[in-house]
Formats: structure tokens, C-alpha cells, sequence
């Protein structure tokens, strides 16, 4: 049997010289995990390098590890941008391999890569020889067919958007994506490259495609027409079980659901939970992002069923029922606090999330206040509070004087800022804010992120007391969030 050809999968630095990121560099890209899973299915002997995460542990070098990837002589290698903070490293990592060895066939791909095909193609010119553009899986199983077959880059194929067509008016051709999403495999750490592979915590897909919500302010919606679906396309509650059973099988027990599950609700929970009973699946921890009224008591008693322990993101946002209007948020406050109220009452341990730098509206950080302080007398525990990142194509981008909005960035060389500014410089000069409203600067915003992140820590006694006498062994997880909270303003003491 002929020998498998070899291609690379990377997630690059934030920047060379690595800085130390503003956004999170150590996650595993799901994209990534997926595409590898494709490739190594169809053939092809994939291997995966998380290098933010081999820089962190210092046993490897940059000059290392390309070194590494030319010597293996790949068919290919795929850079993944998923976020904006990777924008410049995975130019620069392309680079690099270019120069040392000029043979290497290079693709840049992801969400981000997706939303800026045109722009990264003529940044990477030189460099990556192609875009990869929306779901990669079909993409690049025809692409690397094709460079086993011809030995050079296509001409044209679906997905992929070559960088020296940058400056014609060749159109980006959507993908070809796989129809049925149960066919996928699993994803498999064992091709992944990576500090530790005996993750506590993996992150699970339920779907793919766009969410129905349309939310103003939200990607979510959009990329899933970008990456070539019309609407959104769920797995079925056998194929998720079967992938919680091979997740469990390389050691991990806790599993976090971070995608578009919500939108099934209390039917799709209470299906996945009768499904693990039936395989007699049982989790040490489930964890899911939601929208607030994603459930009813069913649905959180159907969560509970999965795990020891369970608890739910709620991605609130704010307390302003006039900016959720604005927004387009489909949120009812009462039915909010409701919600956490039968969160606690099913035994899930409810978070919440709050978004400063939404559009004006009178008395909307008073009101987001008393919000967030009702929601802590019911349990719920307030994790954090992010500035709006807004990004193009979004509503509230595309129309942004609808919403008295004024956008700071535009094009995909403004959001490589994000590769060059550390966590301290976001959090105390809101360089990454990417907009002004209509009455705020970004250092309004920045202060007004302040003033919320102050209000939790005056209030977090309220939440210590709430589970102090229900759920102790969760006082160390609210220690954790209360010191990340604390140390955002450390550089204010100094």
C-alpha cells in the first residue's frame, strides 16, 4: 500500500514574536479538529499542530516546528483564522514557511478567513497560494485530490479563492458542503500536536448552519450563509450521543456545547438526554451556551439528566429592554428571570454574560445594573463583560447610522489590531473597541465596561451567600470568576 500523503493542519500564533494575546489563543478550533477527522477518514495522513498552544509550554520552538512541517515535504498545509487575533500570525506563519521552503502549498482558512476572503487574499499574496473559504471539509479532501493528481494549485474550484486572483474580478464560489452532517466523523485528538491532550473539557457540535434569530448585533446568523447553508442543519440526537461515547473514550467525561443547540430546545434536549440513557452515557459535566428562553422546566430537567453536574450560559447581554429591542434580541426580562429561577430549581448552576458598547438608550446601564443584580438573587453568576465586537456584515455594521452606531474598523488590516494588542492594553485602553455610538466614544464604552465589571464584584457576596447553601463545592469556580474579574483592573492599582 502507497503511503498516505501527508498534509498539515495549523493553529498559528497571534503574532511573530508571540505576544500575549487579548482574546483566548488556547482553545481547540472545532473546524480544525473537524477537517483533520475528514481528511485523515478520506485518506490522507493529517497532522495538527496547535502551535499557541506548544509555544505556552516552551518545549517547542516557532523555528522548530516550521522546520518540522517543510522537512515532512506536505501536500499541503491549512493555516485556520477563526478569530480576529490570529489575523496577523497566520499571514506571518505563511511567510515564514514560504521563504524556508518556497515548494509548500498554503491555504489560509476559517470564520474569519471567510468573512475577509477578498482583503486576506491580497494580504497573503506571496505567501498562501489560496482562501479557503466557508465549511473546508469538501474544499480541501478535492483539493488535496487535486495537488495528488496535477501537483499544482487548480484554477478555480468551489470554496477556494486563489490569492493571485486578488486584484481581477474572479467571484468567490461558495463550497460544497457535506449535505448529510451525520455522515461526518468524530472528532479525534489523536492527530492534534498539542501541550496536553487529556483535555478536562471538550467542546461538542450540534449543527452547522444559520441561526434563525437574526440578532443585529450577531455573526452567528450570517456566517452560516457564508460557509454555504441557508438555514441551519441539526444532527440527530444518536450521532451526538455516538460522539459524546467516542469523546469519552479518549478521556474526557466533561463536554461544553457552544453552537446553535438552543435553537432545538426543550425537544432537542429531552431527545439527546432519552439518548444517553438509552447507551447509558453519563457525563461528569454538560455545559451549554444558550439564549435566555431557550427552555422550559422540561428542558432544563432533560440537562440535568446528562451529567453529574450541569450548567447553562446565558448570553443576556443587557438589562435595557430598549436596547434589546434595538438589537433585535428576542429576550422577555420576566421570562428571563424565570428562567434562571427553573434553571436552579432543575439543579443547573446558571451563568450569565453582558455586553457593554450596545447602542444608546436612556438610563441603559442603570437598568442593565438592576438586571444584573436581580439575576444574581435568583443564582445566577455574571461571568464577564465584553465589549461589542461588531464585525462586518453583521445588521448593526452594514447599517450602523440605523442604529447610531459608528464603526472604527472595516477591513480585515483594521482587525489585525487584535493580533498586536495584549489582554492589559484591550481591558485599560479599549484600543480593540471597534465602534463609537451616536453619545459614546470607545473610551466611554471602555469605562462603561468598567462600571459593570465594579457593580458584580460590590454585588458577588450576593451570589457566594445563594450557593454557599446549595451547591458549596462550586465556591471555588465563583473564586475564579470573581479574581478574573478583580484582575482587569489591576493595572489601575499600579
Amino acid at each position: 500500500m502507497a503511503p498516505r500523503s501527508r498534509v498539515y493542519i495549523i493553529q498559528p500564533p497571534v503574532n511573530i514574536p508571540h505576544v500575549t494575546p487579548c482574546l483566548d489563543d488556547q482553545q481547540f478550533s472545532l473546524g480544525l479538529l473537524s477537517v483533520g477527522a475528514y481528511l485523515n477518514q478520506n485518506g490522507f495522513d493529517v497532522k495538527g499542530l496547535h502551535i499557541p498552544n506548544l509555544l505556552a509550554n516552551k518545549s517547542h520552538s516557532l523555528n522548530d516546528l516550521i522546520t518540522e512541517i517543510g522537512e515532512a515535504q506536505p501536500l499541503l498545509v491549512a493555516i485556520a483564522l477563526n478569530w480576529v487575533h490570529f489575523s496577523k500570525g497566520a499571514i506571518e506563519l505563511a511567510r515564514m514557511i514560504r521563504q524556508n521552503y518556497p515548494d509548500t502549498k498554503i491555504v489560509i482558512g476559517g470564520q474569519h478567513a471567510t468573512l475577509f476572503t477578498r482583503q486576506l487574499a491580497q494580504a497573503a499574496e506571496g505567501y498562501a497560494d489560496g482562501v479557503v473559504n466557508g465549511e473546508a471539509e469538501r474544499t480541501l479532501l478535492n483539493l488535496c485530490r487535486h495537488l495528488e493528481n496535477e501537483g499544482q494549485m487548480p484554477l478555480q474550484m468551489p470554496g477556494l479563492f486563489l490569492c493571485s486572483h486578488n486584484r481581477s474580478h474572479a467571484r468567490v464560489i461558495a463550497p460544497d458542503v457535506v449535505q448529510n452532517i451525520d455522515s461526518l466523523p468524530f472528532y479525534d485528538y489523536s492527530f492534534l500536536q498539542a501541550r496536553d491532550k487529556n483535555l478536562p473539557v471538550a467542546a461538542l457540535s450540534t449543527g452547522r448552519g444559520s441561526c434563525p434569530l437574526k440578532c443585529a448585533f450577531c455573526l452567528e446568523h450570517v456566517m452560516g450563509n457564508l460557509q454555504g447553508r441557508n438555514k441551519l442543519h441539526f444532527h440527530s440526537p444518536e450521532w451526538i450521543v455516538a460522539h459524546m461515547k467516542h469523546i469519552m473514550g479518549q478521556g474526557i467525561r466533561q463536554i461544553s456545547i457552544q453552537d446553535n443547540l438552543f435553537i432545538g430546545g426543550d425537544q432537542m434536549v429531552s431527545q439527546i438526554a432519552d439518548e444517553m440513557a438509552r447507551q447509558n452515557i453519563y457525563l461528569d459535566h454538560i455545559n451549554i451556551f444558550a439564549h435566555p428562553n431557550s427552555f422550559s422546566k422540561t428542558g432544563f430537567h432533560a440537562i440535568n439528566r446528562m451529567a453529574k453536574h450541569a450548567s447553562i450560559d446565558f448570553g443576556v447581554e443587557s438589562g435595557s429592554r430598549h436596547v434589546l429591542e434595538i438589537i433585535k434580541r428576542p429576550s422577555d426580562m420576566d421570562a428571563i428571570l424565570e428562567n434562571i429561577h427553573d434553571a436552579v430549581e432543575a439543579g443547573i448552576i446558571p451563568y450569565t454574560w453582558w455586553l457593554s458598547g450596545l447602542p444608546d438608550a436612556p438610563r441603559a446601564e442603570e437598568d442593565t445594573c438592576n438586571f444584573i443584580k436581580k439575576t444574581m438573587v435568583r443564582g445566577a453568576i455574571p461571568r464577564w463583560v465584553n465589549p461589542l465586537i461588531l464585525l462586518p456584515r453583521t445588521p448593526m455594521h452594514e447599517r450602523s447610522q440605523d442604529f447610531g452606531i459608528y464603526p472604527r474598523l472595516k477591513r480585515f488590516e483594521d482587525y489585525s489590531l487584535f493580533s498586536e494588542v495584549s489582554l492589559e492594553e484591550a481591558q485599560h485602553f479599549g484600543d480593540t473597541i471597534t465602534h463609537n455610538t451616536a453619545e459614546r466614544s470607545r473610551i466611554d464604552i471602555l469605562q462603561e465596561t468598567n462600571r459593570l465589571k465594579k457593580f458584580i464584584l460590590e454585588h458577588f457576596s450576593t451570589v457566594e451567600t445563594f450557593w454557599h447553601a446549595r451547591q458549596p463545592q462550586i465556591l471555588d469556580d465563583l473564586q475564579q470568576i470573581k479574581g478574573h474579574i478583580e484582575a482587569s483592573f489591576l493595572h489601575d492599582k499600579q
